[in-house]
């Protein structure tokens, strides 16, 4: 696994994170129909609740174009919106295929080239009011 970062991952306004996460692309995976999923190594760790409030540092996840024709291969414009998946069951040894069963989505995100691009989003994500509209002031 190579140490240089393929691309890098910024969060929407629900997890905003104040810089990137760096991907390291660790295997090419297929979910669906979707033929660019890839699972990443991230650096730092993704912070994750689960419904019964434990966090968990997701040092792994899958990423997947979120919008049909916007795939994770052969990237024509930047950025990519994708899905953030986390793995819910051990992957199969050898096995490309992902079912349906063994992800959830944790979050929402877009992921950049460049880290100057990346961390140029990540803090106008995250310099934004994440609050509800009904619980804002005016």
């Amino acid at each position: 696994m190579s140490e240089i970062p393929d691309y890098y991952l910024v969060l929407n306004e629900a997890i905003a994170l104040e810089h990137p996460l760096a991907c390291i692309v660790v295997d090419r995976l297929f979910y669906g129909n979707r033929e660019g999923c890839f699972l990443v190594h991230l650096s730092p760790p993704l912070p994750w609740k689960e419904s019964d409030g434990k966090l968990h540092l997701l040092g792994e996840v899958v990423l997947a174009g979120r919008y049909e024709r916007r795939s994770l291969i052969n990237i024509q414009e930047w950025p990519v919106y994708v899905n953030v998946m986390r793995l819910t069951k051990p992957r199969e040894i050898g096995s490309k295929q992902l079912p349906y069963s063994s992800v959830e989505i944790v979050a929402l995100g877009a992921v950049y080239a460049s880290k100057d691009a990346a961390e140029a989003e990540a803090k106008n994500t995250y310099a934004r009011d994440t609050r509800p509209f009904w619980r804002r002031d005016g």
